[in-house]
């Protein structure tokens, strides 16, 4: 009777701690915090109230710089904002205003002191002009030449003093071919001669020509910026152009910027609004780059929130992906104090972890007596069954950020080789696989599941044995009869492995080891964990149970005395 009572409470007992760790484990999962990436409510918390890409372009329209208007409104329409009719009236009235100065059409935007620099420029319809196509015509260069020759600030000198450094990816300047090198570096002087540059970066160009001439490191630095600098140049219109660099606070994130514009050309006007927008130029060309289509999605959906959201997405470095929805109150939260409520979820997860693997011990040991204690789990089982499922908890609910990057289209006006024939050009970096798929996640949870009922169902038969009425030797003969049984989850790890294999070979699903033999895996640790953690210790209390039970000596009946028998002699037996 009390057995049977405490066989009912080991039941109920169990089940009251898996419905509360289902509990704990909900209540964590609800909670938008993430090691890996970022939760699309704290990224919309963040951009609520900020101004959006819609507002910059309405300004710049107002302000008549027709170049950067017509860059946000073409990331506008990419990202199928609702106002996009609004900019296009403001943009059209802008063109159409008798105010408009002379130089906005060719610049981009009104720009009295860098239109001096040039001959007198002649308006013409339609979009400005890229900015390279104003350096590059001969009667332009020389202008430059003349009005940049006589500046007074070091800076420009230096960088015009260097065009007669050797170069590896140009042709020289004072080649045939050489236009190209000499037209982006008067577009490099003129951006520092008019305080187009950020303080930073106009730094970093006044110290880099001084120490070219005897540092190759510095001089392989400037080339790269005059590269860097004529992608973007070919794309953009003086004004969007000079509006960048003010926002790129060295060379470094200059590159960083124009190395996804050169692998995403397309991508061009959401690029350059993110990078107005937050600010960190570099933060959002590595984000594009290291995330492929994730981290493009991602971009597209922060723009839309506003410009902290791409503050947050930029400064962040962690991929957008998504999750259950969640309060607003809670993502406001989150972005506040985003690594405290990352400890408070994790440990809400190994909380869920420790309360399942509490209750897959009472299930274990419902039914066993008292005193076959030996038999029940003890704290290193507890231990490994709470880390498996506090892993899986983990992994299913953090999913992983894509590692790969979008194939973009060859841009062979780009390519150095192009620049200077005398270079080889450079091979394209394959790009890198995805760590992990969801469907690698999900075959893990089955995997573990299967392995734990097997767990749970070879514990329950070794209770079974231990409390039969039977002599100590009786059950530790029916133990090792069970070895097939204890060795199951490694038949389950096999089968699983085959299965999943065959369905890779047949195409079935996606191609993915990783997920294959993890079923084997599981198959060994289980296995280890009910040998070593239940099967010994059940035959070390059986073996000492036997020695404590009283020996029965056989009693060997006396021969009974009687008459002597005379025995026959042999009569082929020789004495």
């Amino acid at each position: 009777m009390g057995d049977d009572t405490s066989n009912r409470h080991g039941r109920v007992q169990g089940i009251l701690l898996a419905l509360l760790a289902v509990a704990v484990a909900a209540a964590a999962w609800w909670i938008p915090a993430r090691w890996r990436s970022l939760h699309p409510g704290v990224i919309e918390s963040a951009g609520r109230g900020t101004p959006g890409v819609a507002d910059l372009a309405l300004l710049a329209a107002n302000q008549q710089r027709l170049g950067l208007a017509g860059q946000l409104l073409a990331a506008a329409q990419a990202l199928e904002l609702s106002r996009t009719n609004e900019i296009e009236l403001a943009l059209g009235g802008a063109l159409r205003s008798t105010a408009l100065p002379p130089e906005a059409r060719m610049l981009g935007g009104p720009d009295p002191a860098v239109a001096a620099l040039f001959p007198a420029l002649t308006p013409e319809g339609g979009a400005p002009p890229p900015a390279f196509e104003l350096f590059l015509p001969p009667a332009h260069r020389t202008r430059l030449r003349e009005s940049l020759g006589a500046s007074r600030s070091p800076g420009v000198q230096a960088l015009l003093g260097a065009m007669q450094l050797p170069v590896e990816q140009f042709v020289p300047a004072a080649q045939p071919g050489g236009q190209p090198y000499e037209a982006v570096v008067l577009l490099a002087a003129a951006l520092y001669e008019r305080e187009r540059l950020s303080a930073s970066l106009a730094t970093e160009l006044r110290d880099l020509p001084e120490r070219a001439a005897g540092d190759p490191d510095a001089r392989r630095r400037l080339e790269g910026f005059y590269l860097n600098l004529l992608t973007l140049a070919r794309r953009l219109d003086w004004t969007s152009l000079a509006e960048l660099t003010r926002k790129c606070p060295d060379t470094a994130a200059l590159e960083e910027f124009t190395a996804a514009v050169r692998q995403h050309p397309e991508d061009l006007p959401v690029l350059y609004a993110a990078a107005l927008l937050s600010g960190e130029p570099a933060g959002l060309g590595r984000h594009c780059r290291q995330f492929g289509d994730a981290g493009h999605a991602g971009l597209v959906s922060a723009l839309r929130e506003g410009s902290g959201a791409v503050q947050v997405l930029a400064r962040d470095g962690r991929v957008v992906q998504q999750g259950l929805p969640a309060p607003a109150w809670m993502a406001d939260a989150v972005r506040r104090s985003p690594s405290a409520w990352q400890y408070g979820r994790t440990a809400l997860m190994a909380l869920a972890a420790v309360l399942a693997a509490l209750s897959v011990a009472s299930f274990s040991v419902a039914g066993t007596p008292r005193s076959t204690a030996e038999t029940h789990p003890g704290p290193l089982s507890l231990i490994v069954v709470a880390l498996v499922l506090g892993g899986f908890l983990v992994l299913a609910s953090e999913p992983l950020p894509v590692r790969s990057r979008r194939a973009g289209p060859p841009v062979a006006s780009l390519d150095p080789a192009a620049l200077n024939p005398s270079r080889p050009a450079a091979t394209s970096a394959p790009s890198q696989r995805k760590f992990m798929e969801p469907t690698t996640l999900v075959t893990l949870v089955v995997f573990g599941v299967i392995q734990m009922a097997v767990y749970v169902i070879c514990v329950r038969k070794i209770g079974e044995i231990s409390r039969l009425p039977e002599p100590a030797s009786v059950r530790l003969r029916l133990l090792e009869n069970e070895e097939n049984l204890f060795d199951s989850g490694l038949y389950v790890g096999i089968g699983g492995t085959a299965l999943a294999l065959a369905m890779q070979v047949l195409q079935m699903v996606e191609a993915n080891l990783l997920a294959a033999y993890s079923s084997n895996l599981m198959g060994i640790i289980c296995v280890a964990a009910v040998k070593i953690g239940h099967v010994r210790k059940a035959r070390r209390a059986l073996i000492l149970e036997g020695r404590r039970e009283p020996e029965a000596a056989p009693q060997a009946a006396a021969p009974a005395a009687g008459p002597a028998t005379v025995t026959a002699s042999n009569p082929f037996t020789f004495r």
